[in-house]
């Protein structure tokens, strides 16, 4: 008997190990995952339904009412109710009328007040789900669960709950996804219910019903509108209600969002609690307003204590309360539809109509309709309180006929002998049952992320095809996609994999026993497609091989390939022919998996099996620096199916694996293809098009090792797979010595070894180096003496300059494992570099060797190391202290100030808030800090900037609160900390220092930047859709708060002090240079001429006005190159005046980009944009609005224009124009001053 021993290399055990652990928490997961599944309260019904469903029979006389999910008794199933309870035949009927948990109480008080001898079963009981699986009859206004399966025996009415004003279904452009179980309960439904013609089009139509659906639908009016018919009942509900002696208004509005799983609660609420007040003062006494919310909303928005407005009154049906009201003001809710039956008044409320037609889109213009339509809260309270709406008439005739010609007092028995009977007297009725007879394919993909896989699947699928999504693939813009594009492409149905199933025959599954699997998936196609004819096996794979189509549901077949590249082509010889395939395209799929360019073989590379291509005809298509895979679409010789076929070469990658270096890899690369001009030529130059050369350089991809191609600059093809490995770093004074080791490559020769200044325009400094030669590597040698080397601030590269292929390339130095980054921490490593200034190096986040040269700082010596250590102890042993505890802390920049939105929020927090609620919140400054003094007197909740409290206190806090990033709260620039690794770590909410619109800040402060926060506070509805789309946050993380330091910004500004404040941004192009570039620079000449400008200064003393320029902290190092010579101009640095003051007494505000725009149009003071390098400035910075056209204030692009824009300001007395002035309320959500308080709230909602 014999052993094999298998030797594992170093670097392979480590990966070895890697993936036991990653099994070990995979397999947890899963387990946990599938304990949740099956036990988890909503699965738990899953599984007791199917048990109900599988193993209990029909009962005959047992009859189930819904309506509304159980949230109320009312609607159309109530009235059917009601009238079979007045038949004599009633008492042989088993009646239960669902309710959610919530109402059960209220319900059932309902019932007994009135004598209604039902049941009531809570929807969230095993009971409920025994009566669904086992009533004859079943009537619903809105659906039952998603798991729910009609019985054959079983009859469904699907009643509906109104015309609808709004799209719905696959007209939710933001929200499709939305109809899934709405859809499935339609297909579930015996019959369907539509009280008009319009109502059947749009719901048939838009739940993809007129193919799919294979029962009845009827025509006739709502059974709960007879109430509307019956004025004697009107009557008796006043009496019993006491309203004989008032005016009787109803408000029904419907909920805000884009659809009913995306509602906007918050802003919803504060705008009904804003209109509720003001009616409120302004109706009479004998008047009286109810209301009623949609059930999506009706426990988010509570009613307040109000004199003459009330909720609907609980003891009273809904519609028969509404059937007695004098008039019904509502907004875009279907309920007019049924109201109008009455020929009573109607207003139509849409203060926000323009937003609302962007969430939601329309049937028709509901400005064409009949009715009075209001805009304004002052014009909705005239007609309520002079009782003018009451004389309003609209004409009948059109609407009357389009809309409610069905509407009858017999609606009610009319529909119940549909169900019991199945009578059709009197109704119109259609047969779809003609759709169960066509046989039907079932497209299921794997995935589906966005636009390249429904284009795939459009290619794809056929007449009579069935598409099925999963609802969880809707995120982001598919549900757009969808809808913009594909809408009509095809038949589909959304779903939720719920099949009904009993506890065993789950555990059956798990062991894969083939009957009972089969039987499942004979129950999820009646769940899912009831009645129709389709193939039992669903098509999950399928080709559509071309441009912009996805790759991720195709039939793949890996085939082995030699890749040859030459004469700037590449060859690959594929084996095609052993595999019984003809090649017919060839393709490149980028990394998203979609076809980028696709073309057709030549009938030589069919018949050859060798593929050629120089990229020449696909450049425009494919995008520089991009990535991709290189495939084919082939067929079988005998054309019967095709699959895309990626190529590998075993040898290759085993060669190209040979070695440990992950990143050391030349092997895996081929000669590189040089072409120009890469990329669409309309765009700008940068990702999407370079006009100069570009090279294609084709590679084994990791892992898979299929071929692929990668585009980068040629001077970049060697650092693309090569970086020397850093072995050491020896450390002395001034010196800093390197030892590297680098594999050696065919063709490749070490120029020089340098120091690369990191900036927009960088530089060499050559460093001293040796190299030896050892067998397959090189050993390098660099010696760096920095008090030798003329460096600049800040950060410098070091780099390895080599020659391949034509082209100087450069090589990084790289860090292997964390050993370097740990002594990083826990040594004082810096070298002297000059007077005042020293060097450190430091792991960039790339694993790379880079230096930092700044000026020596008062937090580089030992000490502090030795601080963070002990911090980082006593945080170990105090963790439990601090979990209870809860810490804040608040900060502004470099923790030096108290003039922003940190300094508010805690001054609101110390000042608002009680001992309990504020012991915990802490202000972290520097008490040497020119601004302490106005926070000394909160001291015992301050703590000095680089203590060993604010240390440790920096570790266990829960929460930082801050008006700039993170880095702010410790040692600017400091070295390699193991306590600034951690700040990055923990959560942050962002009180912004601008308003974020006209600069790009997505690189910086994005959820994916080098500085991204938890929380982002933004300060309208404008903003937070910036945020949202442009930063990656989701709508929950971006509240609309405002600022807090607007709590305090209020117009201090005086006619006997007549300020104007000039206050620029800075320049990125601009930061750090020598005082000769800056003096050279069009902002300084611009801001120079202007401050200096004899016009300038006449207007001002003309106009009895005096100016302030204010220079941005990033540019205070050249304040000193700016002349003052102008008593009524002045020059202010950053930070010698707080910049809340300035701002408050000022008239006006010149600047150019600056966020600071925002809290002076705040105070409704002009704001005049002067934009001399506008081009330049968008190039470099971006802009989340078009500045030329969209900009809400005034623009110059000329000095002579500035000062003419300024002269009209100061002419009009600093008024805004009509333009600012209404545009005012579309940037600013809150004028209220509690903007701190909002912010509060929120923090403690999230559990800080």
């Amino acid at each position: 008997m014999g052993f094999k021993i298998t030797v594992i290399r170093k670097g392979n055990f480590k990966m070895f190990i890697k993936k036991i652990k990653a099994k070990a928490v995979s397999g947890t997961h899963v387990l946990v995952n599938n304990l949740r599944r099956i036990f988890g309260r909503a699965p738990k019904m899953k599984f007791f339904y199917g048990s109900y469903y599988k193993h209990c029979d029909v009962i005959e006389n047992r009859i189930l009412f819904e309506s509304f999910h159980g949230t109320t008794i009312s609607d159309s199933p109530f009235y059917i109710l009601k009238e079979l309870l007045s038949r004599p035949d009633a008492g042989q009927y088993e009646i239960y009328y669902s309710s959610n948990t919530d109402d059960y109480q209220t319900h059932k008080k309902f019932i007994e007040a009135n004598n209604i001898p039902v049941k009531l079963v809570c929807i969230s009981s095993y009971e409920y789900l025994k009566i669904l699986a086992t009533a004859k009859y079943l009537i619903n206004n809105s659906s039952f669960p998603v798991y729910f399966i009609k019985k054959d025996e079983q009859v469904y009415l699907q009643t509906w709950h109104g015309t609808p004003l709004k799209t719905l279904g696959k007209k939710m452009r933001k929200g499709i996804e939305s109809m899934y179980n709405v859809q499935h309960n339609f297909l579930q439904a015996t019959y369907l219910m539509h009280p008009n013609e319009f109502t059947k089009n749009a719901i048939m139509e838009d739940y993809n019903l007129n193919a799919l659906y294979t029962g009845k639908v009827a025509l006739s009016g709502y059974p709960r509108n007879s109430i509307f018919m019956d004025k004697q009942k009107a009557k008796d509900v006043r009496k019993k209600l006491g309203l004989e002696e008032k005016t009787v208004y109803a408000y029904m509005p419907t909920w805000r969002g884009t659809s009913n799983h995306s509602v906007k609660y918050n802003s919803y609420s504060r705008e009904i609690s804003d209109m509720m007040k003001y009616l409120d003062e302004r109706m009479k006494d004998n008047q009286v307003l109810y209301v009623n919310f949609h059930p999506i909303l009706k426990n988010a928005i509570q009613l307040g204590e109000y004199k003459h407005i009330k909720s609907f009154p609980a003891e009273v049906d809904k519609y028969e309360f509404l059937n007695c009201v004098d008039a019904l003001v509502t907004d875009y809710s279907s309920v007019f539809f049924d109201f109008s039956v009455t020929r009573k008044p109607v207003i139509l409320y849409m203060y926000d109509y323009d937003q609302y037609m962007q969430d939601r889109g329309m049937y028709m213009d509901i400005k064409d309709l009949p009715f009075v339509k209001l805009y304004d809260i002052e014009s909705l309270t005239e007609w309520l309180s002079t009782e003018k709406i009451l004389d309003a008439g609209y004409d009948d005739g059109d609407y009357c006929e389009k809309f409610i010609k069905y509407d009858s007092l017999d609606a009610p028995a009319k529909m119940l002998d549909l169900v019991l009977y199945g009578k059709e007297d009197g109704m119109v009725v259609e047969d779809y049952s003609e759709n169960i007879q066509k046989p039907r394919r079932v497209i299921h993909p794997s995935k589906v992320t966005g636009r390249s896989d429904l284009e795939a699947v459009s290619k794809y699928a056929q007449k009579n095809d069935i598409v099925q999504f999963e609802k969880k693939w809707f995120k982001k813009n598919l549900s757009c996609i969808l809808h913009d594009e594909y809408n009509e492409s095809f038949d589909y149905v959304i779903i939720t994999n719920t099949t009904p199933r009993t506890y065993l025959e789950e555990a059956l599954v798990k062991f894969k026993y083939k009957p009972v699997i089969e039987r499942l998936k004979e129950r999820e196609l009646k769940r899912t497609f009831p009645r129709l004819k389709v193939q039992p096996v669903y098509i999950r794979k399928f080709n559509a091989a071309s441009e912009g189509c996805s790759v991720n549901n195709a039939e793949k077949k890996t085939i082995q390939a030699e890749l040859i590249s030459k004469d700037n082509k590449i060859y690959i010889d594929a084996e095609f022919k052993e595999n019984g395939l003809i090649p017919v395209k060839f393709m490149l799929i980028d990394t998203n998996n979609n076809i980028t360019c696709v073309r057709e073989t030549t009938k030589e590379e069919r018949q050859s099996g060798t593929i050629c291509e120089d990229f020449i005809e696909w450049k425009e298509k494919i995008e520089p620096y991009g990535r991709y895979l290189m495939a084919a679409e082939a067929v079988e010789s005998a054309f019967s199916s095709s699959y895309i076929v990626p190529f590998v070469n075993t040898e290759w990658g085993k060669q190209a694996d040979s070695l440990i270096e992950t990143f050391d890899k030349p092997e895996g690369y081929k000669a590189p293809c040089i072409v120009t001009e890469v990329g669409n030529p309309e765009n700008k130059i940068g990702k999407k098009y370079e006009p100069g050369e570009m090279a294609i350089l084709p590679y084994a991809r990791m892992g898979s090792r299929n071929f692929g191609i990668y585009l980068c600059k040629p001077d970049k093809v060697v650092n693309e797979y090569t970086q020397a490995r850093i072995l050491k770093i020896r450390s002395k004074r001034s010196v800093s010595t390197v030892y590297l080791k680098m594999k050696k490559q065919e063709g490749l020769v070490i120029k020089d070894i340098v120091l690369r200044y990191r900036s927009a325009v960088s530089y060499d400094v050559p460093v001293d180096y040796t190299i030896n030669e050892s067998g397959r590597h090189y050993k390098i040698k660099a010696v760096i003496d920095f008090d030798k080397l003329p460096l600049r601030e800040l950060y410098w590269d070091f780099r390895i300059l080599a020659m391949k292929h034509g082209y100087e390339n450069e090589i990084r130095a790289r860090f292997t494992g964390n050993y370097w980054k740990y002594n990083f921490y826990l040594t004082n490593r810096q070298y002297s570099a000059g007077e005042g200034h020293m060097t450190f190096p430091y792991y960039t986040k790339g694993g790379c060797l880079a230096y930092l040269y700044r000026p020596d700082s008062p937090y580089d010596v030992y000490a502090t190391k030795l601080k963070e250590m002990v911090a980082s102890g006593m945080y170990i042993l105090s963790k439990p202290f601090f979990k209870r505890r809860k810490v804040w802390l608040v900060y502004e920049k470099f923790c030096s100030m108290a003039q922003d939105n940190g300094y508010y929020f805690f001054k609101y927090c110390m000042e608002e808030l009680s001992e309990e609620e504020k012991k915990d919140i802490y202000y972290v400054i520097d008490k040497n800090a020119s601004d302490y003094d106005k926070i000394k007197t909160y001291d015992s909740h301050i703590i000095q900037f680089m203590s060993l409290k604010h240390i440790l206190y920096v570790l266990g806090a829960v929460l930082y609160i801050a008006s700039d990033s993170r880095t702010h709260l410790y040692a600017w620039r400091c070295k390699t900390s193991l306590i600034r690794s951690k700040i990055d770590k923990r959560p942050i909410f962002f009180l912004q220092h601008g308003v974020t619109a006209l600069k790009q800040v997505a690189p910086l402060f994005g959820k994916h930047g080098s500085s991204p926060m938890t929380y982002f506070a933004t300060t309208s509805q404008f903003e937070q859709d910036i945020v949202v789309r442009y930063l990656g946050y989701a709508q929950s993380k971006a509240p609309i708060t405002g600022f807090t330091r607007w709590d305090v910004l209020e117009d201090t500004s005086t006619d006997d002090d007549r300020l104007i404040l000039t206050m620029p941004t800075w320049r990125s192009w601009l930061e750090e240079v020598s005082d000769e570039e800056f003096l050279a620079s069009d902002y300084y000449k611009n801001y120079s001429e202007l401050i200096q400008s004899e016009r300038l200064s006449k207007l001002l003393d003309d106009n009895n006005a005096r100016m302030i320029f204010y220079i941005h902290p990033k540019f205070a190092g050249y304040i000193k190159n700016f002349k003052q010579t102008k008593d009524n101009i002045v020059i202010v640095p950053f930070g010698q005046e707080p910049l809340n003051e300035i701002m408050k007494k000022c008239h006006m505000l010149i600047t150019d980009y600056s966020s600071v725009c925002w809290d002076v149009y705040y105070q409704k003071k002009p704001v005049i944009f002067y934009q001399f390098d506008y081009e330049k400035y968008d190039m470099a910075h971006g802009s989340y609005i078009d500045m030329e056209t969209e900009l809400f204030g005034r623009r110059a692009v000329t000095g002579d224009e500035l000062l003419e824009e300024l002269e009209k300001c100061i002419e009009s007395g600093f008024e805004l124009n009509q333009k600012e002035t209404e545009d005012h309320h579309h940037y600013f959500e809150y004028i209220d001053d509690k903007n701190s308080e909002r912010t509060y709230i929120y923090l403690k909602e999230k559990g800080y």
